[in-house]
């Protein structure tokens, strides 16, 4: 007679969490999930190699985020030159790939604020939406240029010989869920306490916005890892992450105007409205941030509990 799905998904369950726990098994554990993020950077940039378009370019963008947010968070339990190399190489991805998002988000956001603008003639629109695309096709002729250089092939290569340096995890003393949700919490009470601050400009909500986005990397990365699941907190994080990440849009495509890519007359026109909605949008997440920290949801605050040790006796 076979096994009902819960009895299988139980019975996997109390394997892992045997490994886990056996003697260097939470080591083991973290190693393969540095691998496994590692991997997915080293095939994310191969895609983009071959074909730099925006989706490709997004999910080798958000595969160095996750894989970052993983060893920031485990950061004491890692090789230190190693993880210095890691971090050095995944950031040299981000600052290649930075040019092209910056220029595919430009035209993103701005583009539609152009055609349906009133008072601007049809030729000056024309000129706008020809200069952020020839913006846009030049970031990419660069990028790729830079993916067939020495610099960029050497850190994809490095990444994933990096991590998969038998000494890059460092010995782990403590069961790896009571790690896990240590540093789990940790970072979300230093988020709540960021929160609270009576000040919050549009760049101070943009950083706690990238460390929210970091936490839910981290808690998607490490779901396998954990014996309760973490996705009620993720989706509760993804919801203030997109509230965060539109007011980060709108100032973004206000900075943008302040270049000279766009001609005056259409940037100032631009500008008014946007400016509106930012500071409308800014309010809003100012009113969810406060009263979130005020009083986090269940889902938030079992997570800051400190668990007890299992060699603590208690």
């Amino acid at each position: 007679m076979a096994a009902r799905p819960s009895a299988r998904k139980s019975s996997r369950k109390s394997e892992r969490a045997r490994q886990v726990l056996a003697p260097n098994g939470a080591r083991a554990a973290i190693a393969r999930l540095v691998r496994r993020l590692a991997d997915s950077v080293v095939r994310g940039a191969r895609r983009a190699e071959n074909s730099p378009g925006p989706d490709n370019l997004h999910d080798l963008r958000v595969a160095v985020r996750r894989i970052r947010a993983v060893l920031d968070v485990l950061v004491y339990h890692l090789q230190p030159t190693a993880a210095v190399l890691l971090t050095a190489d995944l950031k040299s991805i981000t600052s290649a790939t930075g040019p092209l998002r910056d220029a595919d988000v430009r035209r993103a956001s701005l583009l539609p604020l152009i055609r349906d603008l009133p008072g601007i003639p049809a030729d000056m629109k024309r000129d706008c939406a020809i200069r952020l695309e020839q913006a846009r096709v030049d970031a990419r002729k660069a990028l790729r240029a830079s993916m067939r250089e020495t610099p960029w092939l050497d850190s994809v290569a490095r990444i994933r010989t990096v991590a998969r340096e038998p000494d890059l995890v460092l010995p782990v003393e403590i069961p790896l869920e009571e790690l896990l949700t240590q540093a789990i919490g940790r970072e979300l009470a230093e988020i709540r306490r960021r929160m609270r601050r009576r000040r919050f400009g549009p760049r101070r909500l943009h950083r706690i916005r990238l460390r929210i986005r970091s936490m839910r990397y981290v808690l998607e990365a490490m779901s396998s890892l954990l014996d309760r699941s973490p996705g009620p907190l993720a989706r509760i994080l993804r919801r203030l992450q997109d509230s965060l990440g539109f007011a980060h849009d709108l100032t973004e495509a206000e900075r943008l105007l302040a270049g000279d890519l766009l001609p005056r007359a259409a940037a100032a026109a631009i500008a008014a409205p946007l400016r509106i909605d930012a500071d409308r949008q800014v309010r809003r997440c100012r009113r969810k941030l406060r009263t979130l920290a005020r009083d986090p949801p269940p889902e938030w605050r079992a997570w800051l509990a400190k668990p007890l040790s299992k060699s603590s006796g208690k």
